[in-house]
Protein backbone atom coordinates (compact mmCIF):
# COMPACT_ATOMS: atom_id res chain seq x y z
CA UNK A 1 0.00 0.00 0.00
CA UNK A 2 2.29 2.68 0.65
CA UNK A 3 4.49 2.04 -2.43
CA UNK A 4 1.36 2.49 -4.69
CA UNK A 5 0.50 5.87 -2.07
CA UNK A 6 4.60 6.86 -2.84
CA UNK A 7 4.31 6.10 -6.82
CA UNK A 8 0.97 8.40 -7.09
CA UNK A 9 2.51 11.21 -5.12
CA UNK A 10 5.52 10.95 -7.53
CA UNK A 11 3.41 10.50 -10.57
CA UNK A 12 2.03 13.49 -9.28
CA UNK A 13 4.87 15.92 -8.78
CA UNK A 14 6.81 14.39 -12.34
CA UNK A 15 3.66 15.20 -14.57
CA UNK A 16 3.66 18.57 -13.28
CA UNK A 17 7.25 19.26 -14.12
CA UNK A 18 6.95 17.84 -17.86
CA UNK A 19 5.10 21.16 -19.51
CA UNK A 20 7.77 23.10 -22.09
CA UNK A 21 7.49 26.75 -21.09
CA UNK A 22 5.76 28.65 -24.07
CA UNK A 23 7.30 32.15 -25.32
CA UNK A 24 10.73 33.07 -27.05
CA UNK A 25 13.99 32.32 -25.65
CA UNK A 26 16.38 33.74 -28.60
CA UNK A 27 17.27 37.40 -29.28
CA UNK A 28 19.30 37.04 -32.81
CA UNK A 29 21.72 39.67 -32.27
CA UNK A 30 23.59 41.13 -36.09
CA UNK A 31 26.83 43.13 -36.19
CA UNK A 32 26.50 43.96 -39.49
CA UNK A 33 28.90 47.05 -38.89
CA UNK A 34 32.08 45.87 -40.34
CA UNK A 35 34.59 45.85 -37.26
CA UNK A 36 34.46 43.60 -34.23
CA UNK A 37 32.16 44.89 -30.94
CA UNK A 38 31.83 43.72 -27.21
CA UNK A 39 28.22 43.07 -26.83
CA UNK A 40 28.17 43.39 -22.99
CA UNK A 41 25.35 43.55 -20.18
CA UNK A 42 25.64 46.26 -17.04
CA UNK A 43 26.45 44.28 -13.99
CA UNK A 44 26.32 45.85 -10.33
CA UNK A 45 27.62 45.26 -7.29
CA UNK A 46 27.18 47.84 -3.75
CA UNK A 47 26.38 50.46 -5.71
CA UNK A 48 29.37 49.99 -8.44
CA UNK A 49 29.06 49.38 -11.72
CA UNK A 50 31.07 46.92 -14.77
CA UNK A 51 30.18 45.98 -18.46
CA UNK A 52 30.41 41.98 -19.11
CA UNK A 53 30.70 40.70 -22.36
CA UNK A 54 32.36 39.32 -25.20
CA UNK A 55 34.12 39.85 -28.83
CA UNK A 56 31.04 39.99 -31.47
CA UNK A 57 32.83 39.50 -34.55
CA UNK A 58 32.31 41.88 -37.43
CA UNK A 59 29.62 40.84 -40.30
CA UNK A 60 28.15 37.96 -37.69
CA UNK A 61 24.99 36.70 -36.25
CA UNK A 62 24.50 35.12 -33.12
CA UNK A 63 21.48 33.62 -31.38
CA UNK A 64 21.45 34.92 -27.50
CA UNK A 65 19.70 33.56 -25.14
CA UNK A 66 19.36 36.43 -21.97
CA UNK A 67 17.62 34.07 -19.58
CA UNK A 68 17.25 30.46 -18.18
CA UNK A 69 13.28 30.98 -18.97
CA UNK A 70 11.31 32.62 -21.32
CA UNK A 71 11.98 36.34 -22.62
CA UNK A 72 8.39 36.92 -21.95
CA UNK A 73 8.43 35.67 -18.60
CA UNK A 74 11.38 38.21 -17.42
CA UNK A 75 10.72 41.47 -19.06
CA UNK A 76 7.84 43.89 -19.74
CA UNK A 77 7.85 47.66 -20.45
CA UNK A 78 8.47 48.26 -16.80
CA UNK A 79 11.19 45.89 -16.73
CA UNK A 80 13.65 46.31 -19.63
CA UNK A 81 17.09 44.87 -20.42
CA UNK A 82 20.05 46.95 -21.14
CA UNK A 83 22.46 45.76 -24.42
CA UNK A 84 25.14 47.60 -24.90
CA UNK A 85 27.42 47.62 -28.22
CA UNK A 86 30.69 48.31 -26.99
CA UNK A 87 34.05 49.44 -29.24
CA UNK A 88 36.56 46.45 -28.23
CA UNK A 89 39.26 49.16 -28.46
CA UNK A 90 38.45 50.79 -25.19
CA UNK A 91 36.51 48.03 -22.78
CA UNK A 92 36.97 48.12 -18.90
CA UNK A 93 38.22 44.67 -18.59
CA UNK A 94 39.13 45.51 -14.36
CA UNK A 95 37.13 46.27 -11.59
CA UNK A 96 33.43 47.51 -10.59
CA UNK A 97 33.15 51.70 -11.03
CA UNK A 98 31.10 54.30 -10.29
CA UNK A 99 27.65 53.86 -12.32
CA UNK A 100 28.02 57.47 -13.56
CA UNK A 101 31.48 56.59 -15.20
CA UNK A 102 30.13 53.87 -17.39
CA UNK A 103 30.78 56.21 -20.41
CA UNK A 104 33.86 57.27 -19.31
CA UNK A 105 35.44 53.99 -18.90
CA UNK A 106 34.24 52.48 -22.33
CA UNK A 107 33.50 53.81 -25.34
CA UNK A 108 29.50 52.57 -25.52
CA UNK A 109 28.87 53.27 -29.80
CA UNK A 110 25.42 51.61 -28.95
CA UNK A 111 23.15 51.18 -25.92
CA UNK A 112 19.42 49.53 -26.21
CA UNK A 113 16.87 49.48 -23.61
CA UNK A 114 15.06 46.12 -24.60
CA UNK A 115 11.37 46.07 -23.59
CA UNK A 116 9.16 43.49 -24.43
CA UNK A 117 7.29 45.93 -27.05
CA UNK A 118 10.59 46.41 -28.63
CA UNK A 119 12.07 42.78 -29.33
CA UNK A 120 8.11 41.97 -30.31
CA UNK A 121 8.36 44.59 -32.73
CA UNK A 122 11.77 44.05 -34.09
CA UNK A 123 11.04 40.28 -34.38
CA UNK A 124 13.53 39.71 -31.67
CA UNK A 125 16.24 40.75 -33.68
CA UNK A 126 18.63 43.51 -32.88
CA UNK A 127 20.70 45.30 -35.62
CA UNK A 128 23.90 47.09 -35.12
CA UNK A 129 25.68 48.92 -38.33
Amino acid sequence: MKGVFLLLICTFFLSGTCQKEKGHFIIVLKNLSGHDIILSEKATYQGKCLLTGETLAKDTVIHYRPFNTSIESNLSNERPMEIYWVDVNRFNHGDFYNCDSIYIKNNILKKYTLTLDTLIQTNFTIVYQ
